[in-house]
């Protein structure tokens, strides 16, 4: 069945001709599969928003607006509804499609010397070898700059030590999945990396979870994995790590590292506890300039998202037209038949003009590329889920690293050794990081021998050991001070969102395994960490 799709013509107001400073339109054509929600209004609210908030970038020109709807559009018709938009001198259709729309649109832009720029959900569309001239100079991607968390992964699974890993991932990131391979596989034997594409029979939804438990059962058999990289949407993603639990791939043994930045932070929030998995995301819904995300439905914020790509879009585009019109003949298939009608055109090759040229963008910083299109490269922060450390808003996650994407450089917040949750079954035989501060007479400094203490907490500390020993599960410890020397306060900011400082902060970074100190329990202190009873 077709699906319900929008057809919708905006029309941009911009000077990019005349040599007396008048003014031309430039109209955009966008087509829309309505598979992502997106209604008249977004698009409404999208011009305005541009209008009021981008005219750096498209100033002294404004946007105005031109909306013609059609329904159950197939790729055919959509072919045919696009040229009809041509005839009122649309220079450039931009589209939100599925993969045979997309195509098809892909072979009209390169026979029209049209520009097209499809957006994210059409990523599983960027052609293969076999079609690799449909990209440029009149079809240009639009998409997400992988590239930094695909370094993340690098620099996390060298630093772990993972020589064996396998990496997971479904059609959408077909034409990303060789740069993530090249990159880990750099530093490892190729044949210790194990690459798995999922079936898309895999998720049909008649088949129930029997078809994704037995893909990981034969993977079972294939070799003792434990390390997994996955690439993939927020369904796909979710359906594995859900179903990883069954099969005994969750715990502390298993590892699981979520390296596509445009997944749903909520639902993502809905694995299994039992599952040790860290993420790579936006720093926030509304990318670079947006607000934090709080409790959106997944649907809203592949809604949101799709909106902010197409904001976006419109602005490398209008940024490029203002290099210049050119007037040339096209030729477009219409009612069966190719006619050759003039049109006013923008043509790709003015997107070279960008090159190197970076443009702050809603779902973060644009940059044109000759081979890759526009990317679209977002501040980024990798989390750790971990529901021990709720705050007292029931977040689940703590922060483990920050990309500043105009930095281009990621920062670790805290060691190496202690970017998984740690899941201690049993004391025996292990060594403790112990963070404390010191305030008499809970914590003393030996004044006799450096760097050891005593006090009240540490007799206490002293003879739960003794007793644990006694029940066969010795353990050591290693005793620091908090370097700020207080017991941290619950802060925030846009960078790293909510997050404690001090005593707080060591053990909720997962720095610290736990702390012994004469800290006083608070309602916002409880909700973050375990405290033992009062004394």
């Amino acid at each position: 069945p077709a699906r319900t799709t929008s057809l919708l013509l905006l029309s941009l107001l911009l000077g990019v001709g005349g040599l007396h400073g008048e003014e031309q339109r430039m109209r955009v054509a966008i087509v829309i599969e309505n598979f992502v929600h997106i209604h008249h209004n977004n698009i409404l609210e999208a011009i305005n928003e541009i209008n009021s908030h981008d005219r750096s970038i498209i100033s002294p020109h404004h946007i105005t607006h031109n909306i013609d709807i059609s329904y159950g559009i197939d790729p055919y018709k959509a072919l045919m509804r696009t040229c009809s938009l041509l005839r009122h001198n649309a220079s450039v259709v931009l589209s939100l499609t599925s993969c045979q729309t997309s195509m098809a649109l892909q072979f009209m832009a390169q026979s029209t010397n049209i520009t097209h720029i499809y957006l994210p959900t059409t990523t599983s569309c960027v052609p293969d070898e076999q079609h690799k001239s449909l990209v440029g100079p009149h079809n240009v991607p639009f998409h997400t700059d992988l590239e930094p968390s695909f370094k993340f992964v690098r620099q996390v699974t060298d630093a772990l030590g993972w020589n064996h890993l396998v990496i997971l991932y479904d059609a959408i990131f077909t034409s990303n999945i060789r740069q993530l391979t090249d990159m880990v596989s750099d530093a490892r034997a190729p044949s210790k990396v194990m690459v798995k594409k999922f079936r898309n029979s895999m998720f049909d939804k008649s088949a129930g979870q029997e078809r994704i438990a037995q893909f990981l059962r034969d993977l079972q058999k294939e070799g003792d994995f434990s390390n997994f990289v996955v690439l993939a949407g927020t369904e796909h993603t979710m359906k594995i790590l859900e179903e990883s639990k069954t099969i005994n791939f969750s715990g502390e043994k298993y590892k699981w590292i979520v390296a596509n930045p445009d997944i749903d932070r909520r639902s993502l929030g809905m694995v299994s506890n039992d599952t040790n998995v860290i993420a790579i995301l936006r720093d926030t819904t509304d990318g670079m300039r947006g607000t934090s995300e709080g409790t959106v439905s997944p649907d809203t914020y592949h809604t949101r998202m799709s909106i902010h790509f197409i904001k976006d879009a419109i602005l490398m585009a209008a940024k490029a037209a203002k290099h210049g019109v050119f007037k040339e003949q096209v030729e477009c298939f219409e009612n069966g038949h190719k006619e050759r009608r003039r049109y006013s055109n923008v043509v790709t090759p003015v997107f070279e003009k960008l090159r190197n040229q970076t443009v702050a963008g809603h779902t973060g910083l644009l940059l044109y590329t000759e081979d890759k299109g526009v990317l679209s490269r977002p501040n980024l922060t990798a989390v750790r889920f971990d529901p021990m450390n709720a705050t007292s808003k029931g977040s689940a996650w703590v922060t483990i690293a920050n990309y500043s994407a105009i930095k281009q450089q990621w920062k670790l917040l805290t060691d190496i050794d202690h970017l998984f949750r740690q899941q201690f079954n049993s004391l025996k035989g292990l060594t403790l990081r112990i963070a404390t501060v010191v305030e008499e007479p809970f914590i003393i400094k030996n004044r006799n021998s450096i760097g050891k203490y005593e006090g009240y907490c540490i007799d206490i500390l002293e003879a739960v050991r003794a007793h644990v020993t006694e029940k066969g599960s010795p353990f050591d410890y290693e005793l620091y001070e908090v370097p700020a020397s207080n017991y941290g306060t619950l802060e925030y900011d846009e960078v790293r969102g909510e997050y404690w400082t001090g005593l707080m902060g060591e053990i909720t970074s997962g720095t610290a395994d736990m702390a012994v100190a004469g800290m006083i329990r608070n309602y916002d202190r409880e909700a973050a960490v375990d405290f033992t009873a009062s004394y």
